[in-house]
């Protein structure tokens, strides 16, 4: 369900950023720019699920440790969501 965000004071800087990440996956937020304008025009989500390559399905270990790790660093609290 998306609601309205005010995108007035939304910058290139805000983006991307992720929304929420769990073991199989992680959402991001991105956002559309005009070129040469840094307010925001649109958003979106992009959800990024890991799967073992040999069955196709989500990896029953979730993601690499090492990658859990950093994309927790760019993780924001889903409060500060655009959508």
């Amino acid at each position: 369900m998306a609601q309205n965000k005010d995108l007035k004071n939304r910058t290139r800087k805000d983006y991307p950023f992720i929304l929420e990440y769990r073991t199989r996956c992680v959402t991001y937020e991105i956002a559309l720019f005009e070129k040469g304008v840094e307010q925001v025009k649109a958003v979106g989500e992009y959800v990024q699920v890991f799967v073992d390559r040999s069955t196709q399905r989500p990896n029953a270990n979730g993601m690499n440790p090492q990658l859990r790790d950093g994309l927790e660093k760019l993780h924001v609290d889903t409060n500060s969501s655009k959508l």
